[in-house]
């Protein structure tokens, strides 16, 4: 968001040129967001989570999933309050697939561990993922990503959730729907 924010005087200076005719800002997310059911509370000023904010956070499976389904879902309506704020900036979030990469592997200052660590990573990411038949290439992963960023039909669509390269808001929850949500999280994280 910090990027974004720090970006919107430029982009609001810059004019649009060439056949795409529009200034875009495209947020990375992922269908994680359904992690987090409609039906649970949630309040964006428990947010940052922690056992204060949200005990419950620390039962294993909130553990693990909760803060990433709560980034992908923050960046949902990130995208969809820009896209209401700016007028002469499209904004879109994007889920991009499951696609398996190495990242961070050979991070730099990487211990033994870490190696250790990762390796049993992959073989468990083999083992969960590898049966998946959507799983995408990376070029694949980013196709909607490219095309969100320079697609001129898709420019009408601001504050839109894509996924596999068509509009993926039918299968998006209720909250990354809801533009009350949005507005508030805009408002507590400026």
């Amino acid at each position: 968001f910090e990027l974004t924010r720090l970006l919107l005087p430029i982009m609001r200076r810059t004019k649009a040129k060439g056949e795409y005719k529009s200034k875009r800002v495209v947020m990375v997310t992922s269908y994680g967001h359904t992690f987090i059911p409609d039906s649970e509370y949630f309040d964006v000023k428990m947010m940052p989570f922690n056992e204060t904010t949200y005990p419950s956070i620390y039962q294993p499976f909130k553990r693990m999933f909760y803060p990433y389904a709560v980034s992908k879902l923050a960046n949902i309506l990130m995208a969809k309050e820009l896209a209401t704020r700016e007028q002469e900036i499209t904004a879109y979030s994007v889920h991009p697939g499951v696609i398996s990469t190495n990242i961070g592997a050979q991070r730099p200052g990487a211990t033994i561990w870490d190696s250790i660590a990762h390796h049993a990573s992959t073989i468990g990411t083999k083992l969960f993922w590898g049966s998946i038949p959507y799983k995408k290439s990376l070029s694949q992963g980013a196709a909607t990503t490219v095309k969100c960023a320079v697609w001129p039909k898709w420019q009408r669509d601001s504050g839109k959730f894509y996924s596999d390269l068509q509009n993926g808001d039918h299968i998006s929850t209720k909250r990354a729907k809801n533009a009350t949500l949005a507005r508030e999280l805009w408002l507590h994280t400026e």
